[in-house]
């Protein structure tokens, strides 16, 4: 996510990346708020005013629709992780540094995970720093990467 904040996936990307970012930051926040008060109370005054202790706790939406859409983002995360999981085992196993290039990712998964991840996995690609990437689908419901470094 790095990357795409600092523009690397032009203007919309890095706006959406400091969105979530931003969010990410304040549902910590507020959850460390009462195991760290004193420490969750001052990072939050630098971007925030008033309290952290009298913040709204973060809410999870509740209606039929969002539980869908939250499950297929559930799924993708789901997915996307598994798939940088693999690029950065392969790297920890060839004893390289995980900045280390690679020059080809092969994604196998199936066909409407491979969909949704071609979508999306621009920021794996950054994360793990691959040149390529190819998508294969399969019958399987698993997914699996098979990496070729520099």
């Amino acid at each position: 996510m790095k990357g795409r904040a600092y523009g690397s996936h032009g203007d919309d990307g890095a706006v959406s990346a400091r969105i979530a970012l931003r969010r990410a930051l304040s549902v910590i926040q507020r959850l460390f708020a009462p195991i760290l008060p004193f420490a969750a109370e001052e990072v939050w005054s630098w971007w925030n005013a008033g309290s952290v202790h009298r913040a709204q706790w973060p809410l999870v939406a509740t209606d039929v629709t969002s539980d869908v859409t939250h499950a297929a983002d559930v799924d993708l995360l789901d997915a996307l992780c598994a798939s940088l999981g693999y690029i950065r085992r392969a790297k920890t196993e060839a004893k390289v540094s995980q900045r280390a290039e690679v020059a080809a990712a092969q994604v196998t998964a199936p066909r409407a995970v491979i969909d949704a991840l071609q979508a999306n996995f621009g920021d794996v690609s950054d994360a793990g720093s691959v040149l390529e990437v190819t998508f294969h689908p399969t019958d399987s419901t698993d997914i699996s990467v098979d990496v070729t470094l520099v």
